[in-house]
């Protein structure tokens, strides 16, 4: 090995041995960052518990804590060297001397402090913190007592002594609103964006299952359509017979309207006029029964009103197409008169179906009547006036089949004078105080002089009590039932609802 190779692996050797020579500059830069970096999280520290019981006393985003402390890093450190000094020794062999050679002396290597110990003793100030910079920034809408309280708050928080130096100042500024800062902090950002998307995906899923369960429901409804309503087919190719035809006759006389009660008459071949087969189907329903028929089928096609029509009893069928309105009486009028193939099953289903619902109906116009029927001219009006509030449509209804004292007018001048005579004059003075005027006229020109002074002398005495002209106005009513159920009268037409 020659003298250069040995000469720097024994520098090598003593670089690394001895501490002292060691590279000191990524010590000092150790030495300067660190102290910085505890410096602002003891800061960051504090901050935040100032700014947690802050949030607990005026809200979120109400203030703003920043703290600047001055701390003494500084420390002593001593070292203390013990051990033997040895001598130096050569860093190669002498070859200065060699005949034919001159070489510089080769440098000599201390070894002194190779086999030494070392103490280090490292001493630190006793106080750490020196002063505290503390600003508290409050939202300007925090009233004056609050920003008292803060300060107080934060002084006793944080031990502020002016002795040594802490300084604490309150700032009031108008803060932001929260939705203009809200993106400036990472954490609260992916929050909401976590539960926006949450909330996005379940809207989604709800809208999914909505379509669904919609798309779902109307392929029940249709079918249940197609089973109990759509259950007629057109026949084209067959003549379709006409009101007059053999197997009808006209509603508009005596008689009853009779039509094929099913497809095994249309398959059958043509009846006798006025008569239905035997195996015909015919739906159960009596007259008292008709009104609420008429009212489940007023929503639907005039071809399955007519097919319903179609099936009921002579003197029902009637019944039935005269409760219809006008329009729709003529359209089921026309499908009646159309020819049509219809499964006997599916009659039969339609059948159960309809008097299924009729045997579990409650209610209707004809309950309104009963009860009206027992309540006296007054109360009917009374009655008539409440539905007119609150269902119009119902009271039109109900008023077309009642009839009331000021009906009564529509008499012709023949019936009306059989009317008015048939009442006495003391029922008369009573009853005309709840009678529109014109009544009263008509009543005084088919009596005497002499009657209808009488009347006005009754009536001067003053107006009698509620119950005495509800009472007349009854007696009234009755006389007039009694003239028409002796055919001397005729109903007259009920007026409409003012």
């Amino acid at each position: 090995m020659s003298y250069e190779i040995r000469r720097n692996l024994k520098l090598l050797l003593f670089f690394l041995l001895t501490p002292n020579l060691q590279p000191l500059t990524p010590i000092c830069y150790g030495q300067e960052i660190r102290p910085l970096q505890e410096k602002a999280q003891y800061e960051k520290v504090l901050e935040d518990k100032v700014e947690e019981v802050l949030t607990s006393l005026l809200g979120p985003h109400q203030a703003k804590v920043m703290i600047d402390a001055t701390i003494d890093f500084s420390r002593i450190e001593k070292i203390n060297a013990q051990g033997k000094n040895s001598g130096g020794t050569s860093a190669g062999p002498d070859l200065s001397n060699l005949p034919g050679f001159s070489f510089a002396e080769a440098p000599r290597i201390d070894n002194q402090n190779l086999n030494q110990k070392y103490e280090k003793m490292l001493s630190y100030p006793t106080q750490f913190l020196k002063r505290m910079v503390v600003t508290v920034v409050i939202n300007r809408s925090v009233s004056a007592e609050e920003v008292q309280r803060v300060r107080s708050v934060v002084s006793d928080l944080l031990k502020i002594n002016p002795d040594q130096g802490d300084v604490l100042t309150v700032l009031q500024a108008p803060f932001p609103p929260v939705w203009k800062t809200i993106f400036q902090d990472p954490d609260l950002t992916k929050i909401l964006f976590k539960y926006s998307l949450l909330s996005m995906m379940t809207f989604l899923a709800l809208v999914v299952v909505a379509v669904c369960f919609l798309r779902i429901a109307g392929a029940l409804s249709t079918m249940a359509k197609a089973q109990v309503h759509q259950v007629s087919m057109e026949m084209p190719n067959i003549e379709s017979p006409r009101l007059g035809a053999p197997g009808y006759r006209e509603l508009t006389g005596p008689g009853t309207l009779e039509l094929p009660g099913s497809a095994r008459e249309i398959s059958g071949g043509e009846q006798e006029s006025g008569e239905r087969t035997e195996d015909a189907v015919v739906f159960g329903v009596r007259k008292d029964q008709v009104e609420l028929l008429a009212q489940m089928l007023k929503k639907e096609e005039a071809g399955n009103v007519a097919l319903v029509a179609a099936h009921l009893k002579p003197e029902v069928q009637h019944v039935f197409l005269d409760s219809l309105s006008s329009e729709l009486r003529t359209q089921v009028l026309l499908k009646l008169g159309e020819v049509r193939f219809v499964e006997p099953d599916m009659i039969l289903s339609l059948k159960d179906e309809i008097e299924r619902r009729l045997q579990g109906a409650v209610g209707g116009i004809r309950m309104i009547l009963e009860v009206m029927e027992r309540a006296g001219p007054l109360e009917k009006q009374k009655i008539l006036r409440e539905l007119e509030n609150r269902d119009p449509q119902m009271a039109q209804s109900v008023r077309a089949k009642i009839l009331l004292p000021e009906d009564l007018i529509r008499l012709d001048e023949k019936e009306f004078s059989i009317f008015v005579s048939s009442v006495s004059s003391e029922d008369w003075a009573v009853a005309l105080w709840e009678l529109p005027q014109e009544f009263g006229d008509r009543v005084k020109s088919q009596l005497t002089e002499g009657a209808w002074k009488i009347i006005e002398q009754r009536m001067a005495i003053g107006r009698p009590p509620e119950v005495r002209i509800e009472k007349a106005q009854q007696k009234m009513m009755e006389v007039a039932s009694s003239l028409m159920e002796a055919g001397k009268i005729h109903p007259p037409v009920a007026s409409s609802l003012a």
